[in-house]
């Protein structure tokens, strides 16, 4: 069943760092997870996967003991249920704009009797049976990791509400939307952006939320680190295979004639 171990260290107040996934690959999962990496977001939002492909994905990190989380394209419950259905150790639920969007996206990811999940025991998630049911029901709602964007100001004005519910686990702070819902997109390091990722962050751990949020540099990460924030997402698979390959190129091309 699913691979509960980031959960457990976020718990613990444990900082735990992954990457977003978007180019279908169950290699290069692998090698993310034989990296490091705690964990990565397949990113269902941005880029395309079937389900097959997702559980094939999830297959490959659960092979080596990374944590997958399925960044799902939209909150419908069929679309949450398809992405845990597939054994992940969670989701992201992005593009929402009040508490009661996210109650509702969120009980679509809990069987009863906290939410409305559609009964799968058959399901790779559940075992292919293997486990009793309503073992495996009681484990899922455990142990899944449910964490659920703030990246407009709809959101940011209903922090306080949004904390207080039960089947939210973790806050997740999106600055490149956010960005852009204030007006200045893709300012990342503006003292206006910068300061609602810190909002967030200080009212999320004042109701003892775990909370996180996108970095692509060091001094960001450290500084959202000391003020709190726990789950990490360092750039993603595209930004890494970039750089990798143009530090190749540039190196080369010095010999070539």
């Amino acid at each position: 069943m699913l691979n509960n171990r980031i959960k457990e260290k976020l718990k613990r107040d444990e900082p735990v760092f992954g990457t977003f996934y978007k180019i279908y690959s169950p290699a290069m999962a692998e090698i993310m997870a034989r990296a490091g990496f705690d964990f990565i977001i397949i990113d269902t939002e941005h880029y395309f996967m079937t389900h097959e492909q997702m559980e094939n994905v999830v297959r490959a990190g659960d092979l080596h003991g990374m944590c997958t989380i399925i960044r799902v394209q939209d909150a419908a419950e069929a679309t949450i249920v398809h992405a845990l259905d597939t054994g992940a150790s969670g989701i992201q639920i992005p593009s929402l704009s009040t508490p009661g969007q996210a109650k509702e996206a969120a009980g679509n990811a809990k069987y009863w009797p906290l939410g409305t999940r559609g009964w799968g025991p058959g399901t790779r998630a559940g075992d292919y049976s293997f486990t009793p049911g309503v073992q495996y029901a009681r484990y899922a709602n455990e142990n899944g990791l449910t964490v659920v964007h703030v990246e407009n100001v709809e959101m940011l004005s209903h922090l306080d509400e949004l904390c207080q519910l039960e089947n939210v686990d973790t806050l997740f702070v999106g600055p490149g939307d956010l960005s852009q819902s204030m007006g200045k997109p893709g300012q990342l390091g503006d003292p206006e952006v910068v300061a609602n990722v810190e909002k967030v962050i200080r009212t999320a751990r004042r109701y003892g939320k775990s909370v996180g949020t996108f970095v692509a540099k060091e001094d960001s990460m450290k500084r959202y680190l000391d003020l709190g924030a726990r789950y990490f997402a360092w750039g993603n698979d595209i930004g890494l295979y970039t750089a990798g390959i143009k530090n190749a190129v540039s190196v080369v091309s010095k010999y070539r004639v």
